[in-house]
């Protein structure tokens, strides 16, 4: 983003905290989130439900981390975080985008949510129409999919913690939930080898 220190930043996609966190332990920005989660311990992420008027948020930048796609409207996902910044600030849009124009890829986006991947095209087109201008777009797939990989070497560790787990209505309940997981990103994980699914990232900078 090349903000400078003490920035306010905005995370759309901040899930329980962690990328707050992260972002904490090598920069001085002030940060607030957004996030799908129910609940987070971290006061500074808040859920979508608690959208505030854009006049008073006017941060320095944003980001966002796989969140549009997720939108049965992302054209109105992409718009609400314009409206978060001020006019010129930069917006760094991570997310998950498509090889060709149509499609589902039901089996690595099983979530209950209404939206699905577009196309980098589609995807910029949709960010230009809610006001943020599209400088850049970057393949970062190959970047991403080590992440898995890593992911998946630390799998056995959380599988057999949660064996341990002594309540057996939970335990079933937690199995099921990585077995679930696992699966999941095993396809998203052959997508991406395969060039089906990319991740990209948007450098862009709102208009107006």
């Amino acid at each position: 983003l090349a903000l400078a220190p003490r920035a306010r930043v905005v995370v759309l996609g901040a899930g329980t905290g962690g990328p707050l966190g992260d972002l904490k332990s090598f920069s001085q920005w002030r940060t607030t989130g957004f996030s799908q989660a129910s609940a987070s311990r971290d006061r500074r992420v808040k859920p979508y439900s608690a959208r505030p008027r854009a006049a008073s948020t006017p941060h320095d930048g944003a980001l966002s981390f796989f969140e549009a796609h997720r939108a049965a409207d992302a054209l109105a996902f992409n718009s609400f975080a314009a409206s978060l910044i001020k006019v010129g600030a930069p917006a760094t849009m991570i997310d998950f985008t498509v090889s060709r124009r149509g499609a589902r890829l039901r089996s690595c986006f099983r979530e209950p949510w209404a939206g699905a991947p577009t196309t980098q095209v589609e995807t910029a087109d949709l960010l230009e129409r809610a006001g943020l201008r599209v400088n850049d777009a970057v393949d970062e797939t190959k970047h991403f999919a080590p992440l898995i990989t890593r992911g998946f070497a630390r799998w056995r560790g959380v599988y057999d913690v949660a064996r341990a787990e002594p309540d057996t209505d939970l335990r079933a309940e937690l199995l099921a939930t990585l077995s679930g997981f696992s699966a999941l990103w095993a396809d998203r994980l052959d997508a991406l080898r395969t060039g089906q699914l990319m991740v990209t990232r948007f450098q862009t900078r709102r208009r107006v």
